[in-house]
């Protein structure tokens, strides 16, 4: 497979439901191909990589790409080797709309294609695009935000949908919905709508006890055996997962004790863990998936380093939501558990072997390429690391649905 960084942001309705993935891409060769190559003709050339190489389908789920497409792609008329409804092509915002752009996209949206612009901070810029695309994206980390309303009016006005982009928090979100725009993109997931100051109240203050526990030095297969039989769906989704094609094994596994046996201590603390977390009560189930590829992905790379701390990288990844899921200071959160020091450092400062791999996996998520390179990994090992999480989280969560 070509060295390709691939990765994907999901792209969400109205009522916060996936609706589409955007590509995010480099290739890894891209600095010393330019030496000697068209870096446009290379950007064509990606594309039309993640298409044939990686498949689109194991990138999108069956839900719409969005693919970044730049000048050279645009004019070049680069078949794709997909259905039109299938993707949406995202017009670059450094591609000036010349005439001979103009009748590009014409063809393009001639033959189907959802065409969206990229970046937008002054509908103006992009005048002679708008009767030709279905949806504009605002870039709302560079707009002017007093004017927010005005722009929007005006593209809904011509009948064309709003995509927010780069949104950072939950109250922009919120601001960007009530101005009727039709889809969201950004972190504003990732990041707590408010930190309290004080402890966890509630069912969510359970969901950390139980994590307290599972976690405990002194926890042994009798006492993990109690908290998962006094809850009937973990106990249900533990012999399921057990009993699934995912372990393979050949007789059915009955009992809790059987399946604490056949697991061992440590991984059973891992997906007791992201069983656990799966059970807050309004949690959007992406931020699940992104928990999941992070676990996964941090635990194959860590395991690269120091194959001893892979279960660490998978417990680092997986609890970087819990600021988030229970609205409290990480720093606040990893004092009531008792996690090993190189959880606790990878969660608060990204120090340590298992902080370095978080910080890059979460520089991989989002497109930050030259992050990524700080790992000092090969780069294919980093992109296989990304596309394997991404397919065991989808059966991961085909097993435990």
């Amino acid at each position: 497979m070509p060295e390709i960084f691939i990765a994907r942001q999901p792209i969400f309705n109205r009522k916060l439901r996936v609706v589409g993935y955007e590509m995010l891409y480099r290739d890894c060769m891209e600095a010393q191909r330019a030496r000697i190559s068209d870096p446009d003709k290379i950007a064509s050339q990606v594309i039309l990589n993640i298409f044939t190489d990686i498949g689109i389908e194991r990138l999108s789920e069956g839900k719409k790409a969005y693919i970044n497409v730049n000048r050279r792609f645009l004019i070049d008329g680069v078949e794709l080797p997909i259905p039109a409804k299938r993707v949406v092509l995202e017009v670059l915002e450094d591609v000036e709309p010349t005439p001979d752009i103009v009748k590009a996209v014409r063809s393009l949206s001639d033959r189907g294609f959802t065409i969206a612009v990229d970046d937008v901070v002054d509908p103006g810029d992009i005048e002679e695009l708008l009767p030709l695309v279905g949806i504009v994206k605002f870039d709302l980390m560079k707009m002017d935000l007093s004017r927010l309303e005005e722009y929007s009016d005006y593209i809904k006005s011509r009948g064309i949908d709003i995509l927010g982009e780069k949104i950072e928090t939950i109250e922009i979100f919120e601001r960007c919905r009530e101005l009727g725009f039709d889809y969201f993109q950004g972190f504003f997931l990732s990041k707590p709508k408010v930190i309290r100051g004080n402890r966890i109240s509630g069912s969510r203050g359970a969901i950390l006890t139980a994590l307290a526990e599972i976690h405990s030095p002194s926890i042994d297969f009798q006492k993990l055996e109690m908290i998962i039989q006094r809850d009937a769906s973990l106990s249900y989704m533990l012999l399921r997962l057990v009993n699934s094609v995912y372990y393979g094994i050949r007789m059915e596994v009955k009992s809790i004790m059987g399946a604490l046996t056949m697991l061992g201590i440590d991984e059973i603390r891992s997906w007791l863990s992201l069983l656990v977390i799966s059970k807050i009560d309004d949690n959007p189930g992406e931020l699940i998936n992104i928990a999941l590829v992070r676990a996964r992905m941090c635990e194959f790379l860590v395991e690269k380093k120091d194959p001893k701390l892979a279960g660490s990288g998978f417990l680092a990844g997986l609890f970087t939501v819990l600021e988030v899921l229970l609205g409290t200071p990480i720093r606040e959160i990893t004092e009531e558990l008792p996690l090993s020091d190189s959880v606790k450092k990878a969660l608060i400062d990204r120090e340590g072997t298992v902080g370095e791999v978080l910080k890059g996996v979460l520089a991989y998520e989002n497109g930050d390429w030259e992050k990524v390179e700080e790992l000092e990994m090969e780069p294919a090992q980093v992109s296989d690391s990304y596309l394997e999480a991404l397919d065991w989280t989808r059966e991961v969560n085909s097993i435990l649905a």
